[in-house]
């Protein structure tokens, strides 16, 4: 069976920054992002306000992309009533595709961080969909008796191989900052390094087995806690 990865890049937004500006700017921002991620920037990837009764602007992706590679992004209702604190009013940018029939060094080292930058992301990765739907069900679990938005604004409840997490959520999770955590990790993973207010943790840039995927949530949870 082949695999299936998740790549998302989630934003908060602001009222005033409304859905058609942002969308602009995200499309300008990655013009120079390689193919087959890179979309178009002319008004074919188009997106609409959002209507009277309607909660969210969604835009398929899937034919402005490669062979393989499906996408959608989101942008949420910018309302005083409905933009809470929480993960469900994010916006989102989302690619679905296999990892053994894309460059997927070339997605990690190169194309990930760009896209981090262009969406404007608080929090970001890149995720095994099978490897993860275990942590998913108890993610929801969790989230559901304690009322909290944990891997979302609340905290980060699992590590994936490839993330991106801002300052605030550093604080939140390790109470350390991102300058501290690249400290801790700098020559124990593959890379880590700032990016915008946050920090970038690659522990690979291959693709791992259920098993190796399995294990470095614990990895780079222990090197974080025990340094602090």
């Amino acid at each position: 069976m082949s695999k299936k990865y998740v790549m998302i890049f989630q934003h908060i937004p602001i009222i005033s920054d409304g859905i058609l500006e942002r969308h602009r700017r995200f499309l300008n921002k990655q013009a120079d992002i390689s193919e087959p991620w890179r979309l178009p920037t002319e008004n074919s990837v188009s997106v609409s306000d959002i209507g009277k009764g309607e909660l969210i602007s969604i835009t398929k992706l899937r034919k402005f992309l490669g062979k393989g590679i499906s996408g959608e992004v989101s942008y949420c209702l910018r309302k005083d009533h409905y933009l809470i604190n929480n993960s469900s009013r994010d916006d989102r940018l989302i690619y679905e595709f296999n990892p053994e029939k894309v460059d997927y060094k070339a997605l990690v080292n190169d194309v990930f961080p760009e896209l981090v930058r262009s969406f404007e992301c608080y929090r970001a990765a890149i995720y095994d969909e099978d490897a993860f739907l275990p942590h998913w069900r108890e993610l929801k679990r969790v989230n559901r008796e304690f009322g909290k938005d944990l891997n979302g604004r609340d905290g980060v409840f699992y590590i994936n191989p490839v993330t991106y997490f801002s300052r605030s959520l550093c604080n939140l999770e390790f109470s350390i900052s991102p300058d501290e955590i690249v400290s801790i990790l700098d020559g124990k993973i593959e890379h880590v390094s700032l990016l915008l207010d946050g920090v970038l943790i690659r522990y690979s840039s291959e693709v791992l087995s259920e098993t190796e995927y399995d294990a470095v949530d614990k990895y780079i949870r222990s090197l974080l806690t025990e340094s602090y």
